[in-house]
């Protein structure tokens, strides 16, 4: 995989002239590998794409300690960046609901490609956290939009994730990434996000029903529909949660559709035992392909008919030494409950954000369809 990753960083760069930015994802796509600061001071950041700001654990012995660089330098009042912000003559930026820390821009770098790329970012200074965040979501603060201005590269960016191996995010120019010389951009299905106006940085998706195996589950659509008034609902993009939840309803008409093919198949119903899932079955039972166990596959059907097809390995995670396999989707509860797709659904599949169209992209079956992955050495 060493020549696939690196004929994949060579075409980046070769047909976007210079206007991708790649960085380092840990394998499960949870953390990215960055550097902030002069001398650079490495950071391993959490991945949120609900985030509206990044910030760094900061002060004396943290990760981040800004009187060892020369370029660290607060935030003013009075710059753009904090209009809204500014208390006390300081610029605060909000982690949490309850919590603000200082804001101030340094030098980011520490990217895979392309060698030596440099620029600067804003950040939070949080004293006494052991794990900084790095934002992904549409706020102006958030990575994205600020390595886009920095760069100056397309208002864009794509994850590659792996389960197991190193993955990749992708910034700017998205136009020819190749992976084991198919152009999986070519093959990116597009919807566009919707808006939440009580969380309008986040990602939200138009999810019109689902199918197991083509066949409609039949589902009141209000399940999907956003509250404008709480933000409650709808379906948006998990980067914390493992699994894909959904309300009681949908996931009872899934789970009844798995429970009637494993009786025609005679593939036994075993207990959980102490796993977060509702629906296990007994693996010595199952029929297995290239792609995984053969269950029903699951289409999310978004608007214009446009679907993500879940499959094989995709729909059942095995446990217990692969003796059972279980439904590796969640309920979210009783509605109204907001709806997200996990990490384990977004694995070996190319993600698109494109906030300049303000749209979402996704190969309509994951990458090992195609004899591919997301597995980057």
């Amino acid at each position: 995989m060493v020549l696939v990753h690196l004929f994949l960083l060579l075409s980046l760069i070769a047909v976007s002239s210079g206007a991708t930015i790649v960085a380092r994802l840990n394998p499960g796509g949870t953390r990215v590998s960055l550097s902030v600061g002069t001398p650079p001071q490495k950071q391993l950041l959490a991945v949120d794409l609900n985030a509206e700001t990044s910030w760094l654990p900061c002060g004396k012995n943290s990760s981040f300690e800004p009187g060892k660089s020369s370029t660290f330098s607060p935030l003013p009042c009075s710059s753009n960046a904090c209009s809204g912000h500014c208390s006390t003559n300081k610029c605060l930026l909000p982690i949490s609901p309850k919590t603000s820390v200082p804001a101030f821009q340094e030098t980011l770098t520490g990217f895979t490609a392309p060698a030596g790329a440099k620029g600067t970012a804003i950040f939070g200074c949080a004293a006494g956290k052991s794990v900084g965040v790095a934002a992904l979501s549409k706020n102006s603060l958030a990575l994205p939009l600020q390595i886009a201005s920095s760069f100056s590269v397309p208002r864009k960016f794509a994850l590659c994730l792996s389960p197991d191996s190193p993955s990749s995010l992708f910034f700017g120019d998205d136009s020819s990434i190749i992976i084991g010389g198919i152009n999986i951009s070519s093959l990116v299905s597009f919807v566009p996000f919707v808006s939440n106006p009580v969380f309008p940085s986040r990602y939200y998706l138009d999810l019109r029903t689902i199918q197991t195996d083509f066949s409609d589950l039949k589902l009141d659509p209000s399940l999907f529909s956003i509250n404008p008034k709480t933000g409650i609902g709808g379906l948006t993009l998990s980067s914390t949660n493992r699994y894909t939840k959904v309300p009681t309803p949908v996931y009872a008409a899934i789970a009844q559709s798995f429970k009637k093919y494993a009786t025609a198949f005679n593939i036994s119903i075993v207990p959980a035992q102490n796993l977060p899932f509702d629906l296990c079955f007994n693996a010595s039972g199952m029929n297995f392909n290239r792609l995984g166990p053969v269950f029903p596959a699951i289409q999310l059907i978004f608007r214009n008919n446009i679907p993500w097809n879940l499959v094989g390995s995709r729909v059942i995670e095995f446990f217990r030494g692969n003796a059972i396999g279980c439904l590796a989707i969640q309920s979210a509860g009783d509605p109204p409950a907001t709806s997200s797709i996990g990490l384990f659904h977004q694995f070996d599949n190319l993600l698109y954000f494109d906030l300049a169209q303000t749209r979402f992209g996704f190969v309509d079956r994951s990458l090992h369809i195609l004899r591919q992955s997301c597995k980057f050495s």
